[in-house]
């Protein structure tokens, strides 16, 4: 048997108001938010945009990114090719074919180029191994 007492009543129809009211703020904050978003991407678009075509300088640009803590970067791509030569001692009767294909090697990008890289890729385009 449900309890209908007028006084219990009333404290589950408040209940449920205010329960109503924290979905309807939570779905206001959720708009906020996107909103929010939205101008930050729009403001670095049009900072771009003017840094692209001259209108206004870097510097310009990225004091007022800075107020919003909005980041301006672009993507770049950096190709290097190294020429690497190493002597080695190695068993006679090694595979030098073998060596060479399994030879590693171990970066790090110092400077600038180490701060912004977000990921590398190395790749082994060509080999030669002779007797020294």
């Amino acid at each position: 048997m449900e309890n209908n007492h007028p006084v219990l009543q009333q404290l589950k129809d408040r209940i449920a108001e205010l329960e109503k009211e924290i979905e309807e703020r939570k779905q206001q904050s959720r708009q906020r938010a996107s909103d929010i978003v939205a101008n930050e991407e729009k403001l670095k678009e049009i900072l771009v945009e003017g840094i692209n075509d001259s209108e206004i300088t870097n510097e310009f640009a990225q004091s007022i990114a800075d107020i919003f803590g909005i980041e301006l970067l672009r993507n770049v791509a950096i190709s290097l090719v190294f020429h690497v030569e190493a002597s080695l001692q190695v068993p006679y009767g090694a595979d030098l074919d073998e060596l060479a294909e399994e030879v590693g090697i171990e970066t790090k990008f110092y400077g600038k180029a180490g701060d912004y890289l977000d990921y590398d890729t190395w790749e082994l385009y060509d080999y030669s191994v002779e007797e020294a």
